[in-house]
């Protein structure tokens, strides 16, 4: 079935694909939370009451869950901070995707590279769907990976981390639709869930959902 898939016409794309969705995962231990933050600072809770879950950690998928977008990642367990400084971590969270806008303009690019590659290699071959793509989609990690490294101490990353993301790309620059993930993933701030929910548009439908998903875990 391998030998088939890699001599088909869309082997090299769909390698890809599972590439980059196996990339976009993620898992979340109980009690934790995604937040994304809106323009105007108001956060919105991404959680179900009943979590597909692997060794009893949430499964998540990035790139269907939270597609192109920073998010940050809260805890039950985390330590209560001010509603002030809860809403100045926001609004970091808030100008950091901001200022990622040209992350998004080129992860978008890659997305559509790999959404074109499987039509191109039906029409005249995969070989030629890879002379044709490949070298503009290293293009894109190397640029994607000079925009991190310059923009790190921005984009609130380590210079660790900034490496480890930049060079990822450049070696695999399809992970490019995951860019926003891993910088989220980076962040060294962890929010306490219940705080941040009080700065939704619905603060107690947050909450609802906080102790829906806790349930589940029998806490």
């Amino acid at each position: 079935m391998l030998e088939e898939l890699a001599a088909s016409k869309f082997g090299f794309w769909v390698v890809a694909w599972i590439m980059t969705i196996a990339d976009s995962a993620f898992l979340l231990e109980r009690g934790k939370f995604v937040f994304t933050v809106s323009r105007t600072t108001r956060p919105k809770l991404r959680a179900s009451a009943v979590p597909f879950t692997v060794m009893n950690k949430e499964l998540v998928f990035a790139i269907y869950s939270v597609p192109f977008r920073l998010f940050l990642i809260s805890s039950t367990s985390a330590a209560n901070q001010t509603l002030q400084k809860t809403f100045k971590n926001l609004s970091n969270v808030n100008r950091r995707e901001r200022r990622a806008r040209s992350l998004l303009l080129v992860s978008s690019v890659a997305a559509a590279h790999l959404v074109i590659g499987p039509i191109i290699a039906a029409a005249w071959g995969v070989q030629y769907s890879i002379l044709l793509l490949l070298p503009p989609l290293y293009a894109l990690g190397v640029a994607a990976s000079a925009l991190i490294w310059s923009e790190r101490n921005r984009l609130g990353l380590s210079n660790g981390a900034a490496l480890k993301i930049s060079a990822e790309l450049i070696l695999c620059p399809v992970f490019l639709i995951n860019v926003f993930k891993k910088i989220s993933l980076a962040q060294g701030w962890r929010a306490n869930a219940f705080s941040v929910a009080q700065f939704c548009s619905s603060p107690k439908d947050a909450l609802i959902a906080i102790r829906d998903n806790l349930q589940f875990y029998g806490e």
